[in-house]
């Protein structure tokens, strides 16, 4: 389980085991996990690039990790697009794909190819991504979702899915594949499902507890379960929708809904947000939300606006409230998610 400031938390034999910049991630802000088919685990962090992690199966068990010399980091250095990962899709050939707020990576062979809105995908903004079985890939954005066959080759070919053309909003999040082959995509406004070639869109008039659905988690049994915003843990039993009751939750927001080996991408938790965000914050505050982004203290923030440090601090509380965070590295993710501030790369990627 990746988090966005204590690194990573395995579960093993009911106790947590972390590991973080300590143990030699690039940072303890990790926004995204996933495993490819030869056990490796990468590790998408806010800011500070893309870790591989060699874990033989059980390597952890008894709480020994890879040591330092054994990790991996991927950068602008290397290729990368952006040092902030959003999302991760591993693909059945081997293929890594690499979601960031400046575009798409692909790392094949230890070899990085850069994708952007030029490409095809509707914004290079890239919130979510999932590889079906064919290989093909969906890319979630905030201006619809992508559905590109042959990613990458001469022969792709891409189709482009928006409000206008069914789905629930054009904004994005979490995506699930049942059993079924359904293919469940969580917008803004609605849980869609594409299913050959129709899409259905479902809300509270559905019989969901909320039309913000953060995240997705297919089970064995052709179940659905539903991570929604302020509502807690839904399922869909393939006819109807109805609410995990009693489940001893104690915060009813769902961040993340996960079994098994890989945790889904992206974690966009707070879909909520994209309806409030920008538009509270003063010019202002806006001007200091884009400062903390880039890494800048208070002192650095109050020069670069001709402020004084206590006004910068007095703008800091009043938009960390707004954004519903406690501290500057949760202002920073949340502003980052929710394309409030884009992120630009201060480097960028080698030709």
């Amino acid at each position: 389980m990746g988090t966005e400031t204590d690194g990573l938390h395995i579960l093993r034999d009911r106790r947590f085991l972390t590991f973080g910049a300590r143990e030699g991630l690039a940072s303890d802000a990790t926004t995204t996990v996933v495993d490819d088919r030869s056990g490796t685990l990468w590790v998408g962090t806010m800011g500070s690039g893309l870790n591989a992690l060699p874990l033989p199966q059980g390597s952890a068990a008894d709480g020994s990790f890879p040591g330092k010399k054994a990790i991996w980091t991927y950068t602008v250095q290397d290729g990368l697009v952006s040092n902030v990962i959003l999302s991760l899709a591993a693909a059945p050939n081997g293929d890594l794909w690499v979601g960031t707020p400046d575009g798409l990576n692909r790392i094949r062979h230890g070899s990085i190819a850069t994708f952007t809105s030029a490409d095809g995908p509707p914004d290079d903004f890239i919130r979510s991504l999932l590889v079906d079985a064919d290989g093909s890939l969906w890319v979630g954005t905030r201006h619809g979702l992508a559905h590109w066959t042959n990613p990458g080759r001469a022969d792709a070919q891409m189709r482009i899915y928006t409000q206008t053309s069914g789905l629930g909003s054009d904004l994005v999040g979490a995506m699930a594949r049942d059993t079924r082959g359904n293919l469940w995509v969580a917008t803004l406004s609605a849980l869609s499902r594409l299913r050959g070639g129709a899409i259905a869109n479902f809300t509270t008039a559905s019989g969901l507890s909320s039309d913000v659905v953060t995240s997705l988690l297919p089970r064995p049994d052709g179940t659905l379960l539903i991570g929604t915003e302020n509502h807690g843990l839904d399922v869909w039993d393939g006819r109807r929708f109805f609410a995990v009751a009693g489940s001893g939750l104690s915060n009813t927001t769902i961040r993340t809904v996960h079994a098994g080996k890989s945790r889904i991408p992206p974690a966009i938790a707070e879909l909520l947000a994209e309806r409030l965000g920008a538009e509270e914050l003063t010019p202002r505050e806006f001007d200091v939300l884009e400062q903390i982004v880039h890494g800048k203290s208070n002192k650095e923030i109050g020069t670069e606006l001709d402020i004084s440090e206590a006004t910068v601090k007095t703008h800091v509380n009043s938009l960390l409230g707004k954004l519903g965070v406690t501290d500057r590295t949760q202002a920073a993710t949340a502003a980052i998610r929710r394309g409030i501030v884009p992120f630009e790369s201060p480097t960028k990627p080698k030709p």
